[in-house]
């Protein structure tokens, strides 16, 4: 008997997709502003003679759904039936329980309709063997164009090598740079010169420097602002800095440490985990050593330092960054230096 019925799924699935009964209800989830992974995903889904999948990986909250929200409402405002449309997310409980084919056969029968079908999985790496399915999906079945996210990106990338080989790419989605997060407000951009290029900043003079720096003065507070709520979109656009920093704490970090870690990285000590970030958090940008590391917490191993710092990268929370050879080009056996994602994270746990 199976743990969750086939009626169960369908609810969740018409929860899911809204527009199967209003085309119009796509609207209130798509936002204007896009990035750039949106043309991209879209370009990629589109395509009339190469047909790759495409797969978003990227930190809770960047916008990873959003942008499919988005590739939705392209979609059918060029006239694709919004049955032909299916968009599930696998962070569900209910849709944890199945796997993609169950969920993709039960969507079918539902809607056994002919044509190009779009098919949109959110939080991928929650459902087993996903990239198989994926590889099943591409070979055998030419009618589907296929969207992915993941919040686990080498989980992502590693499925992408073994199977999704000349089947799916993955884009990677950071955290909005300040470019974007004034574009999204809506921000007047200062007035620059068109002559003035970054290699020329070194060149001048400090009253050129000071007339430049003026130029910016008005988007100071907006900067300072960005630098405590970060380069998430949703956050960025509420009303309410205490509360978006508190969602910040919640949803970005809380539950990629205490959730997503422990459950795709089979983690045995929450706490030092935890311990370990806040250590990165302190140290960032600096010369990462292991074994220092390992001593000063808890005087762990090194190995198990090596297995939670991976993790946390895997979970996009961290960046390393290696040495490199300018003159070869290649990586050096130098110790790395490790940022985290975004400015703002690091400041929660500042605090």
């Amino acid at each position: 008997m199976a743990i969750v019925s086939d009626e169960q799924v369908i609810k969740v699935l018409r929860q899911y997709n809204p527009w199967w009964r209003n085309p119009s209800a796509i609207k209130e989830e798509s936002k204007p502003q896009k990035r750039l992974a949106y043309y991209e995903a879209l370009k990629m889904i589109k395509h009339k003679t190469l047909r790759r999948f495409a797969v978003l990986s990227g930190a809770r909250r960047v916008g990873k759904t959003t942008i499919m929200y988005q590739m939705i409402d392209n979609l059918i405002d060029e006239g694709v039936s919004p049955k032909n449309i299916l968009y599930v997310s696998f962070d569900n409980p209910i849709v944890k329980l199945v796997n993609v084919e169950t969920v993709l056969s039960i969507y079918e029968s539902l809607y056994p309709i002919e044509g190009t079908k779009y098919i949109f999985l959110d939080e991928i790496q929650y459902t087993d063997n996903w990239e198989l399915w994926m590889k099943v999906i591409y070979d055998s079945r030419k009618d589907i164009r296929l969207t992915a996210t993941g919040s686990a990106s080498p989980i992502l990338e590693k499925g992408a090598t073994d199977s999704g080989t000349g089947r799916w790419s993955v884009l990677k989605i950071p955290t909005m740079s300040f470019y974007e997060y004034c574009r999204l407000l809506q921000l007047e951009e200062p007035i620059l010169p068109d002559s003035l290029k970054l290699t020329k900043l070194v060149k001048m003079s400090n009253a050129e420097l000071g007339d430049l720096m003026d130029r910016f003065a008005p988007l100071e507070g907006h900067f300072n602002r960005y630098l405590m709520i970060g380069g998430f979109p949703e956050l960025v656009l509420s009303d309410d800095d205490i509360y978006a920093q508190r969602m910040l704490r919640e949803d970005v970090v809380d539950k990629v440490i205490k959730r997503d870690v422990l459950t795709l990285f089979n983690i045995r000590s929450p706490l030092l985990m935890e311990k370990l970030f806040l250590y990165l958090c302190m140290n960032s940008t600096e010369i990462f050593s292991v074994t220092t590391a390992a001593k000063e917490l808890e005087n762990t191993s090194v190995s198990t330092i090596d297995g939670y710092i991976e993790a946390l990268e895997m979970s996009n929370l961290i960046y390393l960054a290696k040495a490199m050879d300018v003159g070869s080009k290649g990586a050096l056996k130098g110790k790395p230096k490790i940022f985290i994602a975004d400015a703002a994270i690091r400041r929660v746990d500042d605090r």
